[in-house]
């Protein structure tokens, strides 16, 4: 159902803005970053450092544009005739940045919230499970600036703020807890691309990346990431928590190729526990029916001897369909994943497109109750319904002190190629639910504020003398609530192909920025992430059952008025009107109802 159906709107007093549920969404766009993590990437784009525990080692294999991979021609084999073109082919000596998928605080070993680092996710390599098995999964910690003075003294500062790399966090199972109910082990025991993965690193304790069982994007795709505290995750509640929680170390990361969850120490990246596949669910009544999730990517439908040997970097809906596992789609899994406090973790399914899911009729996507220690699926929590147009989450990040208030990004696949007569509906928002506000079909009541796609830039940060900014990334996989008033949002870039529109330098001044990961900031005047805020005004009229009785004597409360109720409706009181009057009916009660 669209939020416009479920909110009041009406235009601010004096001004243009809109207002909706008494709170006004009048924002600034407080300033841009961009981070780059690549050494060298076609033309017109900025150049970054390389950590060093990425530097020296191989990946992208499966992207090289030669007789083996004959589908990866770059932009300038295209001459960038076309949209999604890569800006340079693989092998690269070096891990490249692709951009991330989440977003978390960095809490440090005493539980302080660092204001402005964060632990980011890196998204699973370069598309699928496929081309992305020697692409290994890991945590950045990086540092955002956004220096702002609302123009004070004329006052301005860089277009783009540069991030900042300040450690990496590989994920690596060195106990061996990752397992598939086949038997399937993780990649790097069945192949590595070279011998670089097998020398020592000062950084891994003198381990290479195959001994220290380093996870891969063969392994998983991951998307959501959930901090509990230091070793179990950055804490995605804001305060954090006094003290910290100890029963509980690390944080969980969400997978789409089960799509699964798994346990992590954040602060090393070191895998705690199995993963936990998702449940199905009868759609009607919620309840879990026995059967798990699965995607062509999941391992669990390859021999083991094929894995060995390398040769099931995937498999097919077909195989999936067949098996005792409900077909998900390979790319629909936990964007949304998000901490709320006393053990609760909530975890939205992606999208149910490419998923047998999408037959079922369902009035949105799937959100589940997660026990964080030990990691279980609790309970069906409710549907996600996307606004028109709206395909998928983006992701998902709580209110400030709120336990049970979640802000939503949600996507469409705008933008795409910049010769379409029409790019369809610009759909990248936030949208609030709470989880105690349920409509008759499950689905969550919304209130949406935020469009990527226009926000506004008052103060002309970006110095282009345009007052409307849009971030037009697709696709835009984090999002962070900072505090009861602004929002940090990032991207994934698709490395490497990050050329959505098929543009050159010439065309685009700022063209190499957009192929970096890159975030904004943007504030509010209203305290509109506030736990306390009006996001769901009651709109039902009080029942007149629960009104107090005027009593014999007329008697009711100041600022309230005794009225008659009819069958057909309302009258005056009957010492006021018709009160001996045989043509009048008698009245049902007398009720006090407030002026």
């Amino acid at each position: 159902m669209p939020a416009a159906l479920l909110t009041s709107l009406a235009l601010a007093s004096g001004g243009d803005f809109l207002t909706r549920n008494g709170l006004s969404l009048e924002h600034y766009l407080v300033g841009q970053a961009h981070y780059a993590g690549t050494k060298s990437f076609g033309t017109g784009t900025s150049i970054g450092p390389v950590p060093t525990v990425l530097d020296g080692i191989t990946s992208g294999t499966e992207k090289a544009a030669d007789g083996n991979s004959p589908s990866n021609p770059t932009c300038s084999d295209t001459d960038f005739a076309s949209a999604w073109c890569g800006m340079e082919a693989g092998p690269w000596d070096y891990v490249p940045s692709v951009g991330f998928s989440d977003i978390e605080r960095y809490m440090d070993a005493t539980g302080q919230v660092a204001a402005n680092q964060f632990l980011c996710l890196t998204d699973n390599g370069f598309g699928n499970a496929a081309n992305s098995w020697d692409y290994p999964l890991h945590l950045n910690l990086i540092e955002l600036n956004f220096p702002f003075a609302y123009r004070h003294g004329e006052a301005t500062f860089p277009k783009w703020n540069t991030a900042v790399s300040k450690g990496i966090m590989l994920l690596h199972d060195p106990d061996g807890h990752i397992r598939w109910e086949n038997g399937a082990d993780i990649q790097v025991a069945y192949k590595v691309p070279d011998g670089t993965w097998e020398t020592p690193k000062a950084e891994l304790g003198g381990a290479s990346y195959k001994s220290a069982r380093v996870l891969t994007g063969r392994d998983f795709d991951v998307e959501g990431f959930a901090m509990i505290n230091h070793t179990y995750g950055a804490l995605t509640r804001f305060p954090p928590l006094s003290p910290p929680p100890t029963h509980f170390r690390g944080s969980i990361i969400g997978d789409e190729l089960m799509p699964a969850l798994f346990p992590i120490d954040a602060s090393t990246g070191k895998v705690k526990g199995p993963m936990v596949r998702t449940p199905d669910i009868d759609s009607t009544t919620g309840e879990f029916n026995g059967k798990y999730l699965t995607s062509k990517g999941d391992k669990v439908h390859c021999s083991l001897a094929d894995l060995a040997t390398n040769e099931c970097k995937i498999s097919d809906d077909a195989t999936a369909d067949a098996s005792e596992y409900v077909r998900h789609g390979s790319s629909g899994g936990y964007e949304g994943l998000v901490s709320m406090g006393n053990n609760l973790v909530i975890g939205f399914i992606e999208r149910n497109g490419g998923s047998t899911l999408a037959a079922r009729g369902e009035p949105g996507i799937r959100v589940f109750n997660i026990m964080a220690d030990p990691l279980a699926f609790t309970s069906f929590a409710g549907f996600y319904p996307f606004e028109d147009g709206a395909c998928c989450i983006a992701d998902a990040y709580p209110l400030p002190g709120s336990s049970s208030k979640i802000a939503v990004a949600e996507r469409s696949g705008f933008p795409n190629d910049k010769n379409k007569l029409s790019q369809g509906m610009p759909n990248n928002r936030i949208c609030i639910i709470d989880l105690n506000e349920k409509n008759d079909d499950h689905t969550f009541k919304k209130m949406c504020l935020a469009n990527y796609m226009n926000v506004a830039d008052p103060f002309d940060v970006d110095g282009n003398g345009v007052f409307t900014y849009a971030f037009s990334q697709w696709t835009t996989e984090q999002l962070m609530i900072y505090d009861e008033h602004c929002y940090i949002a990032g991207t994934d870039t698709n490395f490497p192909a990050v050329n959505q529109f098929g543009l050159i330098p010439a065309e685009a001044p700022d063209l190499g920025q957009t192929f970096d990961t890159r975030w904004m900031m943007v504030c509010f005047h209203d305290a509109v992430f506030a736990a306390g805020a009006g996001h769901f005004p009651d709109s039902s009229p009080p029942a007149l059952s629960d009104a107090p009785d005027c009593g014999e004597a007329n008697s009711c409360p100041k600022g309230s008025i005794c009225l008659a109720v009819y069958q057909q409706g309302m009258g005056p009181s009957r010492e006021m009107l018709f009160g001996s009057s045989p043509d009048v009916p008698a009245a049902l009660a007398h009720k006090c109802l407030a002026l």
